[in-house]
Parts: structure tokens; C-alpha cells; sequence
């Protein structure tokens, strides 16, 4: 067993500056302005992570954070591989293919190969304080990676990876070699499936780990937490449907590698220095993946986790993923816990308000104190019938914060949930005032009022907290409404058609003006019944019923017009037509 460990640190090329997350930002800024073409800033995006002292002056940013995985970008790289020049080729391939290292020692449980050298710029320390004859950094490197197996695939039940067909041996393998600019990576191998896309990978690890903000081991112990997930998620499906060169789930793989970093090793908390761009970035999209957005998604897990009750979501996400894409995945894991993804992600933007001094660790994030404020879009003093109109991106949200003369504070953080990723934004208004009985407006304590109105009512959602002297923060969620209070101008349903294949519910919105209990039945065209359900209805205004397009018996329903008659205590409330696409 290993007692104690001690590192020295050497070969560290003292000269390189890590610049990565700010160089790979200016990269994508320079191609998005025309500056560089396609093939050009995805090499000048490698040498930021692998080479940076090859980047033009123009490029070398200093500042900014490592990567933490270079998994995609390595992908990228491979899958435009034809399109570089003999040069750039020289320079990529030590980081795109299997390394050739002449030691290695399996660990323990026999499932991990740890490859490395004790002589050049890729050696470990040769530091043997047992005297096994292996060096300590490498028997460390097995313990964790037997660790994390013990973790993702005993504890959460998540499919170990496909094997790698006796390369270097029968195990998995992990090469430890000199990195810079990124903590480590996957890299993709082989497509062995298709429909699923399933890859066959090994793992690339530091030799030392003194460029991270979290130095030595443990960036080691969080990085072979991060990678062996991203191995298993190749397991799983590495989705790339629009043959971009990109993963198209990334910003969920990330997210989720970052947040088992801190499942496995919840005493080392790297997750923290990534969550300022996140917290800093409202108003950006939740499946953005830019290089930095991604890592700071982490907390969407830490999220599902405390209301969930445990950590089975994750397995049942992946699960889902192999046939579908990350939201309606996302949608379908949750919606099998009776669980609706509109309204969790508008909680969880609205949890993001309890960090750093406002933190509530009984109630929201169990880490909360370490983590920065979110950025405030606008703060203004109270007044009656306070109006603030502006827009919001797609599966965005924003923050507003309103002081009341009495020192009661209302933070409002109103929700787009559209999840169509080119959606142009949208405009809504929220009103705020002192007052009661107003029809569509929710009560907050203190006797003060909120209302948001939208066009398109069913995109919308809003959180409204209400922090008073001596009491616990109060939260509530409400539904936007029509300018008006004409039902006619509700929408039959929203999405329409309702295509099975691509969304896990359709909703559908009616509007009511006392308590009861409502009976929704759904028929197709000919009058047969398909489906009845009832839903007790206890305060008046806006109300939604969610379908899953499933019949009496759990199954889909067949393509075709389908009609919905809403009946609240036998009083006819509405009847529209839904067309199903399967």
C-alpha cells in the first residue's frame, strides 16, 4: 500500500503559459468573423490546447483556464484529418493516436493498463517509496482508475466500456504522458457499432499535473474520474446525426464528466474554478457547448441528483440517449419519475440564485457557499406595476432583482423553454405590483404580485423568489400568459404536429375561472377514445395538461387527427384537434 507519496515535479517547460480556454474562444471568434477558415482555426484550436508556443503572436491570450478534456477536440481533429496539410499533420500526430511507451502495470483489479516511460519529457517521477518497483504516480494512477470503475459501474450501474480488442494488452488503457493547455482526454479509436455509434478508446493522463488550477494528484484523481465517464458514454453513443465532426451531445457529456468528478472525489471540488463563465453568462442557451459553458453545466447534476433523490437519473439518461438526443432524453428519463423537464429547468435556473453569501445548503446546492454569485441582468428599485420587457434566447434564462421599500427582495428568473437550437429570441413582459385578486397574476409574500406575459405562452416559465428577514427563501414557479384573457387566443397545443419521435409530450393549455376537477379525454377522428385522464385543478387562471402520445394501455398512439375535449365538473371547457406524426 502506498503510505505517502511525494511528486517531483520535472521536465515542466516553465516557458508555456496555459492560454487554452481564452485562445479556443478568440479561435471561434476569428473564424465566426471570416478572419480564419474551418480547417485553419480547428488547428490553431489544437496547438491552444497541445502546442500553444506555435501559435501565431496574434493568438497567444494569456489568461484563461485549461480545458478540461480534449475528448471532442481530438475527435475534430481525427475526422478532418484529410484536410490538413503534411505539416500540420506532424505536429497533430502524437496527440491523435495510440502513444508507444515502453512500461506499464496493471492495476489491481486487473481491468487498467497504466503505460509510461521514466526517461524524456513524457516521464513520471521515478519516486518507488514502497518499493514495488513501480512508481508511485503510476501505482496511484491504477488505484483511481480502479476506483472509478468501482463507482460508475458497481455503485451507479452504468455499461463499462466496449473492450479494445487486445491492444496493449486485454485491459483498458491509460498512457501517462507530458500535457499541456487540458487535463487529459479520450481519445476515439474506432466506431465498432453504428446506430449506435459505439467507439472503442483509451485514456491520455498528465505526467505531473502542475498547469491546472488543482495541482498533483488530485487533478489526477478528478481527470481519470472525468475520462473513464467519457469512455463509458462512447460506450453508450457518441451521436454525431448532422456529420459536423462534433459530438452532438457534448455539452451533456461534459456536464456529466464534471459532475463525477466531484461523485467520485467530493473532497477535491476542480469543478469550482469552472462555474465563473457559467455564473457570469446569462441569457446562453443550457445545451451551449463553447469550450468553458459546458464544465459549469456540471451543476445540472448536482441539481437532478438533490431532486431526485440519488444519482440512478444519470444511468437512465445514458440509457435514453442511445436512441434519442440530449433534451428529449433528458425529457424522457425524467417524465418516467413523473417528472417534467419545463419545470425542472426553470427550478434549476432559479436554484442558481442561492450561492456564495446567499447560499442555502439544507435547501438547494450542498456546495453553494464555494460557488460565485450569478450575474444580475438588472436591478431596480420597487414600484408599482414595475414593467421590464426585453427577450431571451432559446433554453436561456435571465435575472432581475427588485427591492422592496419594506427590505424584502424579489428575484425573478423568467425561463425560455423553447429547444429548438436555432430559435430566434423570444419577448415576454413581466409586471410586478402591489395587490390581490388580479386575474392571471401569482401572490408572492408581502402582498406583492407577478405576471408574465407572452406570445407564444407555452415557451415560457418563471420563477419569482422572495427573500424576507428571518425566513427561508420562498420559491414559486408560474406559467405565462396572453396579453388578454381570451381563451381563444390559446394555442390547441404546443408542439404541433406532435411528433412522437422527436418530443416526449405535447401540452395543452386551457384557462379556467374556478376550481374543480377536469376530465381530459383524447379520441382519434372516428370517436374511439384512446385516452381519459383527470386532474384536480385547485386554483383558477392558466392551466396545462401534458400528453405523452401513449394510449389507455401505455402504448403509441398510431400517426393521425386526434381531438381532446376538456370538461370541468361537466362544463365544457375546450375541444381542439391534435395531429400525431410518428
Amino acid at each position: 500500500m502506498i503510505k505517502r507519496i511525494v511528486i517531483v515535479f520535472i521536465f515542466c517547460m516553465l516557458s508555456r503559459t496555459v492560454v487554452s480556454q481564452t485562445v479556443v474562444q478568440g479561435v471561434h471568434d476569428a473564424r465566426e468573423q471570416g478572419r480564419l477558415n474551418q480547417i485553419q482555426a480547428l488547428y490553431y484550436e489544437a496547438l491552444a490546447v497541445h502546442l500553444p508556443e506555435l501559435l501565431p503572436e496574434a493568438y497567444r491570450i494569456e489568461g484563461g483556464l485549461p480545458l478540461k478534456s480534449g475528448f471532442d477536440l481530438n475527435y475534430r481533429l481525427k475526422r478532418s484529418w484529410d484536410r490538413f496539410t503534411p505539416e500540420q499533420r506532424n505536429v497533430l500526430e502524437p496527440f491523435l493516436f495510440r502513444p508507444s511507451l515502453p512500461l506499464s502495470h496493471v492495476s489491481q483489479s486487473g481491468r487498467f493498463r497504466i503505460h509510461y516511460t521514466l526517461t524524456g519529457a513524457d516521464q513520471v517521477s521515478g519516486d518507488d517509496e514502497d518499493g514495488s518497483g513501480v512508481p508511485d504516480y503510476v501505482e496511484f494512477t491504477a488505484q483511481c482508475m480502479d476506483t472509478v470503475y468501482a463507482v460508475l459501474v458497481e455503485q451507479i450501474g452504468l455499461h463499462q466500456p466496449p473492450d479494445d480488442n487486445g491492444r496493449d494488452g486485454p485491459e483498458w488503457d491509460v498512457y501517462i504522458r507530458d500535457i499541456y493547455g487540458v487535463y487529459g482526454w479520450t481519445n476515439v479509436e474506432e466506431r465498432i457499432s453504428q446506430n449506435p455509434d459505439i467507439y472503442i478508446t483509451y485514456m491520455e493522463l498528465d505526467n505531473n499535473y502542475t498547469h491546472t488550477p488543482t495541482k498533483g494528484l488530485d487533478a489526477l484523481r478528478v481527470t481519470t474520474a472525468h475520462e473513464f465517464f467519457h469512455m463509458v458514454q462512447l460506450g453508450y453513443i457518441g451521436r454525431d446525426d448532422d456529420n459536423d465532426g462534433s459530438f452532438d451531445d457534448l455539452f451533456l457529456m461534459e456536464a456529466g464528466s464534471t459532475w463525477m468528478e466531484d461523485v467520485v472525489h467530493d473532497d477535491v471540488n476542480d469543478y469550482v474554478y469552472y462555474l465563473t463563465n457559467f455564473f457570469n453568462r446569462t441569457n446562453t442557451p443550457f445545451n451551449t457547448s463553447n469550450g468553458s459553458w459546458e464544465y459549469g453545466l456540471c451543476l445540472w447534476f448536482h441539481f437532478l441528483e438533490a431532486r431526485t433523490g440519488g444519482r440512478a437519473i444519470v444511468r437512465e439518461t445514458w440509457v435514453r440517449l442511445v436512441s434519442s438526443p440530449a433534451m428529449e432524453a433528458l425529457a424522457e428519463a425524467l417524465q418516467a419519475r413523473g417528472i417534467i423537464l419545463d419545470d425542472e429547468l426553470t427550478l434549476f435556473w432559479a436554484w442558481n440564485v442561492f450561492t456564495g453569501f446567499r447560499a442555502q445548503p439544507a435547501l438547494f446546492y450542498e456546495e453553494g457557499s464555494l460557488y460565485p454569485e450569478v450575474f444580475i441582468d438588472a436591478a431596480l428599485q420597487f414600484k408599482q406595476d414595475t414593467t421590464l420587457t426585453t427577450d431571451i434566447r432559446h433554453l436561456s434564462a435571465r435575472y432581475f432583482r427588485l427591492f422592496h421599500p419594506t427590505g424584502t427582495v424579489y428575484t425573478l428568473v423568467p425561463t425560455n423553454l423553447d429547444r429548438e437550437f436555432d430559435a430566434r429570441p423570444d419577448e415576454f413582459t413581466l409586471i410586478v405590483g402591489s395587490g390581490s385578486n388580479r386575474m392571471n397574476y401569482t401572490d408572492l409574500p408581502g402582498g406583492v404580485q407577478v405576471r408574465m406575459i407572452a406570445d407564444d405562452i407555452l415557451r415560457w416559465k418563471c420563477a419569482a423568489i422572495t427573500e424576507m428577514s428571518g425566513f427561508d427563501p420562498d420559491l414559486v414557479t408560474f406559467n405565462a400568459t396572453p396579453a388578454g384573457d381570451v381563451t381563444d387566443d390559446l394555442p390547441a397545443c404546443y408542439p404541433q404536429p406532435f411528433v412522437i419521435d422527436k418530443y416526449s409530450m405535447t401540452t395543452i393549455p386551457f384557462m379556467l375561472e374556478f376550481t374543480g376537477r377536469a376530465k381530459i379525454v383524447i379520441a382519434q377522428a372516428s370517436g374511439h377514445v384512446v385516452r381519459e385522464d383527470e386532474q384536480q385543478v385547485v386554483m383558477e387562471g392558466l392551466q396545462f395538461y401534458r400528453w405523452d402520445g401513449r394510449n389507455e394501455h401505455g402504448d403509441h398512439v398510431s400517426s393521425g387527427i386526434y381531438f381532446y375535449t376538456i370538461l370541468v365538473e361537466d362544463q365544457l371547457i375546450r375541444q381542439e384537434k391534435i395531429a400525431v406524426v410518428r
